[in-house]
């Protein structure tokens, strides 16, 4: 489909967790896509692929001493980076208050291969450009703005 549709680039949305807790248990979400399925999809496609994430997917739970957190886990991203796919963290500040463009891009460096990462801004709920979250966004290898359909 996307061939046929003449587009010269993909970004496709990660966002489903890759684990849910039920019972108190983590366990596979049963929603959640197979990325190696994706990129085996993907691997004789000769254009740009991406990946926007607020890396959930690329996560897991681990057991510590205060109960269960969420971990980066590279295995999970790996299919997508061995494959070249680009990384564009979600920095969304009306969603997430301590999302800056430094914390999601620092997060990065937990998925060896995923390098100059270019953040997706949200621009919206009252965030714009000039807000402290988004410093640093013209040092990046390139941006990108999400305003929810609301006018810049």
């Amino acid at each position: 489909m996307i061939d046929a549709a003449g587009v010269r680039g993909v970004i496709l949305e990660a966002e489903i967790p890759a684990e849910i807790m039920v019972g108190g248990e983590p366990r596979a979400n049963p929603q959640a896509p197979d990325w190696n399925e994706v990129a085996d999809a993907f691997s004789d496609y000769p254009h740009d692929r991406a990946v926007a994430t607020s890396y959930g997917p690329f996560t897991h739970y681990v057991r510590e001493a205060g109960g269960w957190a969420l971990r980066p886990d590279p295995v999970k991203a790996k299919p997508l980076i061995d494959g070249g796919w680009y990384l564009m963290p979600y920095v969304y500040p009306a969603e997430h208050a301590t999302a800056t463009v430094e914390s999601q891009t620092f997060y990065a460096t937990h998925y060896p291969g995923w390098y100059n990462p270019e953040p997706v801004l949200g621009v919206y709920g009252g965030f714009t450009l000039s807000h402290p979250a988004f410093d640093g966004y013209q040092e990046c290898a390139g941006y990108s703005l999400w305003d929810a359909g609301e006018v810049l």
